[in-house]
């Protein structure tokens, strides 16, 4: 059986796939490649088990926009960076002026487009949270029959998500990210 991990950006990508190792195929995340393709986009075999985990849209954002701001780990993510965030002094600034191109960066894309199919269904076998991490990291463990230790790999160092965003920002990611809401039955405070 081929465990496959459906890697969602600033979800704990990497502490899961360190942890893991080659117990599973990482399907990954860098659009910048020739060869990328979402999940739904892969012919897989029937034989599999297939897992992601989502986060908090507000949570996520305010991840990720501190990882693409410090510039990221690669060439790639310096230049979003200069590409996306430069011309903003802060985090609100930039959701207030969030503009729909930003949702093509890697750390932005909402989660529902790495592990839904073209009708909107989810297609990995199991969902796991950020909020729930350890506890559904040993699931997939469980499932896949291994023992694993999860570090904690690009931890990031900010305060609390919900400290970042007044009513107004608030509201913009809520309409940006509506589907990963929905789907995944977020709520602004949720996992505080």
């Amino acid at each position: 059986m081929i465990n496959y991990f459906v890697h969602v950006p600033k979800n704990a990508g990497c502490s899961i796939s360190n942890a893991l190792g080659r117990s599973v195929e990482v399907i990954n995340h860098d659009r910048r490649k020739s060869d990328f393709r979402y999940f739904k986009d892969h012919n897989l075999s029937k034989k599999t088990f297939s897992f992601a985990f989502v986060r908090n849209p507000w949570d996520r954002v305010v991840s990720a926009y501190s990882f693409v701001k410090k510039g990221g780990v690669n060439a790639g993510d310096k230049a979003d960076r200069d590409k996306y965030l430069a011309q903003y002094s802060s985090f609100s600034e930039f959701v207030k002026n969030f503009d729909d191109s930003i949702l093509e960066q890697i750390h932005f894309v909402p989660q529902y487009k790495w592990i839904c199919g073209d009708n909107g269904d989810v297609i990995v076998d199991f969902v796991g949270r950020f909020e729930n991490l350890r506890e559904d990291f040993n699931t997939v463990c469980g499932v896949i029959g291994v023992k694993a230790e999860l570090p904690h790999s690009n931890k990031g160092k900010h305060k609390h998500y919900t400290k970042f965003y007044d009513a107004e920002t608030e509201q913009v990611i809520a309409e940006k990210y509506a589907k990963d809401i929905e789907y995944f039955e977020y709520g602004f405070g949720d996992g505080a």
